[in-house]
């Protein structure tokens, strides 16, 4: 058969043997370009400081512009610094990478390096060379700035921090005057703690007056740090600069600490900085500590202060402590403290805690005090409290404290909580009791408690019980719940919990119950049952359960 070729035919084969030729030499080129770089950084590697540098203005002239094109340039620069190039030059070379690839991955690098060349160039007799740096910063480039700090900081002589606190002077950036202060931690000079004693008493911004005073307690100097921020102390900085002095006594090893801290808490005015002071005595580690903090209990003048003193004292987690936080929960005519005293004790593990707390919950001066007993106790989990818990939840005469004792117990595992709550609910007169053991029970991970509560749901008389019930086993509901709580549907006499269950299904998203609640809505004689069970069909949202939506809406219209 003879064969006919069209031009467009034949122009389109041309025209794709080019675009495959082009493909190729584009491919051999790409190849040559990366084995060019490959080969001059190789010498790199090699250490090859000389034969590297030519490699890489070769590839350079050749290769003007590329991806690879700041490496090339950056390496150049970085084979003349090893290769003992004059460090005029090579501060040269950085000073045009910096300027040319400012975006470069290696412009933090060069950055660095060119202050260290600055600086070695300085101290040869060059002093010029550190001015054309200063020249830089002027300009507004804070990254250059930025960068010219850290390197300076790693040289840490008395030069580089001449230049950072004339940089300190001259610069208006917030991000670059952070990092000086910061720096100057880091440096043990005469001048250094002046300057940020000055910073943190002056007009700064708050953070930046809170990074000086830091800074200043990472410095050895004991006493001039000690003299510095009581200066602070009683200067007029805004609270939150004086209570970073505060926690930064806690860094100088010295004995006026302790003391000073002290009289803060018991004498000044301000009760942010004496709560302050309060907790910082507590993080001393001292072995004064506990005897100081129970004196600021004592003899504070604030309340919130007398409580900071007890959460304190609660961190020891010490039992030596017991007797005065009980005296403190017994006696005290202020409610707040003695539930912090009460809490306070909750926080030590110990079995003087638990004897402690029994007596408070026995002889509070109030209710809450002996609420905060009961949570406390729950704290511990131990089934020896059990009995003592059993007592305050079925013989108190106050409801609020009984309900507070049964979720002290429902904190218990085991059979005899599960066995204390349930005497609790055949025992108590008290619906609000009995309403608070079913909500305890829909917490527990158990089968005893669904037995519990789908005993309640079928014989309770109470509706409200029952419906409580219900809610409560939505925790754990189930495939096989759903049989049951449909006959609850067709049983239950009170519509309100027919439509707790409702809701529930709803919650479940199961499909096997899409049938179920659709029965309800063309059914059931209360109204807000059938409008709950729709509901309850728009919560699963399942296809089946849009589906059943969908015809129930067409046969309304219908």
């Amino acid at each position: 058969m003879k064969s006919f070729i069209t031009r467009s035919t034949l122009r389109l084969g041309l025209l794709f043997s080019a675009f495959a030729l082009l493909g190729s030499l584009e491919t051999r080129a790409q190849s040559a370009y990366d084995q060019a770089y490959a080969d001059a950084n190789a010498l790199i590697f090699d250490e090859s400081w000389s034969e590297a540098a030519d490699a890489f203005d070769a590839f350079l002239r050749q290769h003007p512009e590329g991806r690879r094109t700041d490496d090339a340039h950056f390496y150049r620069c970085y084979a003349g610094e090893k290769g003992a190039v004059d460090r005029k030059e090579v501060f040269e070379c950085y000073d045009r990478f910096v300027r040319d690839f400012s975006r470069s991955s290696y412009a933090d690098d060069a950055q660095s390096s060119l202050v260290r060349i600055a600086q070695a160039l300085s101290r040869d007799g060059n002093p010029e060379y550190v001015e054309r740096l200063r020249a830089i910063r002027e300009q507004g480039d804070e990254e250059v700035a930025l960068a010219a700090l850290y390197a300076l900081q790693n040289i840490g002589d008395e030069a580089a921090l001449d230049t950072m606190l004339s940089l300190l002077d001259r610069t208006d950036s917030p991000e670059v005057r952070r990092r000086i202060v910061f720096a100057m931690g880091n440096f043990d000079s005469p001048k250094v703690l002046p300057k940020l004693l000055e910073i943190a008493t002056g007009n700064e911004g708050t953070e930046l007056r809170r990074n000086a005073v830091y800074a200043l307690s990472n410095h050895d100097a004991s006493d001039q740090v000690m003299d510095a921020l009581e200066s602070i102390l009683g200067s007029d900085a805004d609270t939150e600069v004086r209570k970073a002095a505060l926690y930064a006594m806690a860094n100088v090893e010295t004995d006026r600490v302790l003391p000073l801290l002290s009289r803060i808490a018991l004498e000044d005015r301000d009760s942010e900085l004496a709560k302050a002071a309060t907790y910082a005595v507590a993080n001393s580690d001292s072995p004064d500590a506990a005897e100081m903090l129970q004196s600021i209990f004592s003899d504070a003048r604030s309340v919130e202060v007398r409580k900071a003193a007890l959460y304190a004292l609660a961190n020891l987690d010490t039992s030596d402590l017991i007797p005065f936080l009980t005296q403190a929960a017994l006696t005290s005519d202020d409610p707040e403290i003695a539930r912090a005293a009460t809490y306070a004790i909750g926080n030590v593990s110990s079995s003087e805690a638990i004897t402690a707390l029994s007596d408070i919950l026995r002889n509070g001066s109030n209710v809450e005090v002996q609420k905060a007993a009961l949570y406390a106790l729950s704290n511990h989990s131990e089934e020896a409290m059990l009995p003592m818990l059993l007592d305050a939840a079925m013989s108190n005469a106050n409801v609020e404290l009984q309900k507070t004792a049964v979720y002290a117990i429902a904190n218990i595992d085991g059979r005899e909580a599960t066995q204390g709550l349930l005497r609790i609910f055949e025992e108590t007169a008290s619906n609000e009791v009995k309403r608070t053991v079913i909500q305890a029970f829909g917490g527990r991970d158990e089968e005893s408690a669904k037995d519990f509560l789908l005993d309640v749901v079928m014989q309770s008389d109470d509706p409200e019980l029952a419906m409580a019930a219900v809610y409560a086993m939505a925790n754990w509901m189930e495939d096989e719940d759903l049989d049951f709580l449909g006959s609850v549907l067709e049983d239950a006499q009170h519509p309100e919990v027919r439509r707790a269950v409702v809701m529930t299904i709803g919650h479940s998203e199961m499909d096997e119950a899409v049938d179920m609640l659709v029965q309800v809505v063309k059914t059931d004689a209360d109204t807000r049952v059938r409008t709950s069970a729709v509901q309850a069909l728009g919560n699963i949202g399942t296809p089946k359960a849009r589906e059943a939506l969908i015809n129930l809406l067409e046969g309304d219209q219908n």
